[in-house]
């Protein structure tokens, strides 16, 4: 169930297996064991990490509960764009955000 519910998950934002993997911090082949079942996380921080990623509950990943609830976007990109953001260290998001606020004054000119 763990697995299949990871899968289901995946598709239901777009993602790739690889995508999914960069965004956790771990190797495209471990997610893929966990989507098959011929493996599990090691550790309670990481299935929480997975949980969090998307947005359901542990107990809905390990099958104790039916309900969850993705966040969806109706611009996948944005989602990518700002996982992305969210792995630079500080200095580097000030930089991108003012490199987009010139960005932004440039499109009103």
């Amino acid at each position: 169930m763990f697995g299949e519910r990871l899968r289901k998950l995946r598709k239901e934002v777009n993602l790739n297996q690889e995508e999914v993997a960069d965004d956790l911090d771990i190797s495209s082949s471990s997610l893929g064991g966990y989507e098959r079942e011929e493996r599990w996380p090691t550790n309670k921080e990481l299935l929480v990490k997975i949980a969090d990623y998307y947005g359901v509950s542990v107990d809905y990943l390990l099958g104790r509960t039916d309900f969850h609830k993705v966040i969806k976007s109706k611009d996948d990109q944005n989602i990518k764009i700002m996982k992305k953001i969210q792995k630079l260290k500080e200095s580097h998001k000030e930089i991108i955000i003012d490199f987009i606020d010139v960005l932004i004054q440039k499109n009103k000119d």
